[in-house]
């Protein structure tokens, strides 16, 4: 049986991420302030999930933080502040995989449904023309 990806599960564990680089601080990185504020009030919206603006702020955060983690490993900075952060990238990683799921199975619901519809229309022309026809034959 096929599992198809659960967008509020995906939401609760960017929270969760999101919670977690809160309480690790990065000096002098503006940007990731903004980025993880701006994701942080998106998955805390009471409004339905965005897979798009997820991806595009998940991908901007997960950018910064590689380049915060390339920096840190340059200037030799704790060894196991840098795993947790390479923990944190993995986790967001596949979260952004995820949702990329979620997104390509809306996508083919779309087309199925479309697609369905699509036939019962031009069932329904057909049964139109051929009534139309009989009538004035």
């Amino acid at each position: 049986m096929k599992k198809y990806p659960d967008p509020d599960a995906i939401r609760f564990e960017a929270t969760a991420l999101m919670t977690a680089l809160a309480a690790m601080s990065f000096p002098g990185d503006d940007e990731f302030k903004l980025q993880s504020k701006w994701l942080s009030e998106l998955l805390s919206s009471e409004q339905e999930y965005d897979y798009y603006e997820f991806c595009l702020e998940g991908t901007a955060l997960l950018k910064n933080l590689l380049r915060i983690r390339m920096r840190m490993k340059i200037t030799g900075q704790k060894p196991a502040f840098v795993t947790t952060l390479s923990a944190h990238i993995d986790t967001l990683r596949a979260l952004l995989l995820e949702n990329e799921r979620y997104f390509s199975h809306l996508t083919e619901m779309n087309r199925n449904t479309a697609s369905f519809f699509q036939c019962v229309i031009t069932f329904t022309g057909t049964m139109v023309l051929l009534i139309l026809q009989m009538l004035f034959i």
